[in-house]
C-alpha cells in the first residue's frame, strides 16, 4: 500500500511541477516581450496607430523587433495608455524571479530523488499541519490503554444485567406458529423435490 501511495504521489508532483513549469515559461515569454514594447514603445505606438489591420501590425512588430507571434499579440492586446505606463525596472525585475522559479522547477523534474525529497517535504508539511500525537502509550511491552479498557469492559461485563421477563406465548399463538413453521417446511420440501426433479430430467442418466 505505502508503495503505490509513494509511486502516486510521486506521479502528482511531476505533473503539477509540468504545468508549474510551463505557466511560468509562457509568463516569462510575455514579460521579455513587454521589455521590449516598453524600450522602444515610440515605434510600437506608430506601428499600431498606423497599421489599419491587426494581422499586419503583429507582422510589422515581428520583424521590426525580432517577436514571436505570441508576443506580438500580447502587446496588440493591451491598451495603449497602459503599455506607455509600464516601468522596464519592474518587469525585468519580474523576469528574473521567473527565470529563478523556472531553473528550480527545472531542477526538481531533472532526478528522481529531487521528486522523493519534495514528497517527504510536503508529507512532513501535512503531518505538522494535520497531525495528532499518539494516544496509545507503551510501557513493559504492554498496551497501558489497552490494558485500561480490558479492565473496564472486565468491570462492566462482571456488573449484574436486569433483564425483562420473557413473556409466555398463548396457547392460540404457539399453535399458530406451530402450523406456520409446518406450512414453511413442507412448501421447502415441495420446492426441494420439484428441483431435484428438474436436475434429473435435464441431466438423464
Amino acid at each position: 500500500f505505502f508503495t503505490a501511495f509513494l509511486h502516486f504521489r510521486k506521479s502528482f508532483v511531476r505533473k503539477r511541477t509540468g504545468i508549474d513549469k510551463e505557466r511560468v515559461k509562457a509568463r516569462v515569454h510575455i514579460v521579455e516581450a513587454l521589455i521590449t514594447a516598453s524600450t522602444h514603445a515610440e515605434h510600437v505606438v506608430h506601428i499600431v496607430t498606423t497599421q489599419k489591420e491587426a494581422d499586419s501590425a503583429s507582422s510589422r512588430l515581428q520583424q521590426d523587433l525580432s517577436l514571436s507571434p505570441v508576443q506580438a499579440q500580447a502587446i496588440l492586446d493591451m491598451p495603449l495608455r497602459r503599455l506607455l505606463r509600464l516601468e522596464v525596472e519592474q518587469l525585468e525585475s519580474e523576469a528574473s524571479e521567473l527565470r529563478e522559479k523556472l531553473a528550480s522547477l527545472e531542477s526538481l523534474l531533472s532526478t528522481d530523488s529531487a521528486v522523493l525529497e519534495e514528497v517527504i517535504r510536503e508529507m512532513e508539511n501535512v503531518a505538522a499541519l494535520f497531525g495528532t500525537p499518539r494516544r496509545t502509550q507503551f510501557g513493559s511491552g504492554v498496551l497501558l490503554n489497552q490494558a485500561a479498557g480490558s479492565s473496564k469492559g472486565a468491570e462492566e461485563s462482571s456488573a449484574p444485567s436486569a433483564k425483562p421477563p420473557r413473556k409466555r406465548p398463548s396457547r392460540k399463538g404457539a399453535s399458530a406458529g406451530k402450523t406456520g413453521s409446518q406450512k414453511k417446511k413442507k412448501m421447502m420440501m415441495m420446492m426441494t423435490t420439484t428441483a431435484a426433479k428438474a436436475q434429473v430430467s435435464t441431466n438423464p442418466p
